[in-house]
C-alpha cells in the first residue's frame, strides 16, 4: 500500500502505531570482527544447495517492481534500507523507521540495524516468503567484513557492494536522490520471468510496500537530514 504523498509526516499519520517498526537509536552490541554466514540457516551448505536464482536475480527483480522508475536514493545504505524494509513489511506488517534525532554516526551503521530486524522478522514470519527467496535475500543483506590491501577494513553486504561496484542506480555526486538505470530495469523485468511461480508471488508481495518505504527515505533524507 502506497501510504501519504511525499512526506513521511503523511505516512506516518495514515499508518496505525503498531504498524511502525522503530529502529534503535544505539546498536544494542560491539560490531564483531566479522559476520559469518555459516552461522546461519540461510548459510548452511544444505540451504545454498537448493535450486534457487542467484542473489542478484531477485534483488533485480525487487528494484524492477519495486521502485521502477520512481525517484530513489542514491545512497546504497539507503537502497538496501527501502528493500529490507519492504521485506519486513510483507513478513512481519510493520513498516521500520530510523529513530528521530539519531546519533551522528547511524547512517553510516544503518545496515546493522536493518539486519537485526530483518534477521528477527525472518525467524519469526519467515514462513511466509519462500525458502528460497528468503535464504537469498538474507544471504545478499547480511553485513560483511570486507579487506582490501591498503585500505582499512570495512563493513558492507554483498547487495551493497553491488549497488554500488554494477551502480544500479544513476549516480550523481551532486545529488541525493535519481533514478534506476533503464538497463537494470530491463534486466530486473526479464530476471522477474525467470522465477517460478512463488518467488514471482513473493516478489511482487514484497514490491507492493516499497513505494511507502521510499516515502519514508526520501522524508529522513530531506527532513531529517540524514547523510547522503
Amino acid at each position: 500500500m502506497f501510504w501519504g504523498t511525499k512526506t513521511e509526516e503523511n505516512i506516518l499519520a495514515t499508518i496505525p502505531k503498531e504498524k511502525q517498526h522503530v529502529l534503535p537509536l544505539f546498536l544494542p552490541y560491539a560490531i564483531p570482527r566479522y559476520l559469518d554466514e555459516q552461522q546461519y540457516w540461510f548459510g548452511k551448505s544444505e540451504a545454498r544447495a537448493l535450486p534457487c536464482q542467484g542473489e542478484e536475480v531477485y534483488e533485480r527483480a525487487l528494484i524492477a517492481e519495486g521502485i521502477g522508475r520512481h525517484e530513489c536514493p542514491l545512497q546504497r545504505e539507503w537502497g538496501g534500507f527501502v528493500l529490507i524494509g519492504g521485506l519486513i513489511a510483507t513478513m512481519s506488517g510493520k513498516y521500520i523507521i530510523p529513530p528521530a534525532p539519531a546519533a551522528i554516526d547511524w547512517a553510516a551503521q544503518m545496515e546493522f540495524y536493518t539486519w537485526d530486524v530483518l534477521w528477527d522478522a525472518s525467524e519469526k514470519y519467515g514462513l511466509k516468503l519462500s525458502s528460497h527467496f528468503l535464504g537469498s535475500m538474507l544471504r545478499g543483506f547480511l553485513p560483511r567484513r570486507h579487506d582490501s590491501a591498503g585500505m582499512r577494513p570495512w563493513y558492507a553486504s554483498n547487495f551493497s557492494e553491488r549497488w554500488r561496484t554494477f551502480r544500479y542506480a544513476n549516480d550523481d555526486l551532486l545529488a541525493k536522490f535519481g533514478s534506476i538505470r533503464f538497463d537494470i530495469l530491463r534486466q530486473g523485468k526479464e530476471d522477474l520471468e525467470t522465477l517460478s511461480s512463488d518467488e514471482m508471488r513473493d516478489t511482487k508481495r514484497v514490491s507492493a510496500h516499497i513505494p511507502a518505504m521510499l516515502q519514508i527515505a526520501t522524508h529522513c533524507i530531506q527532513d531529517r537530514q540524514y547523510p547522503a
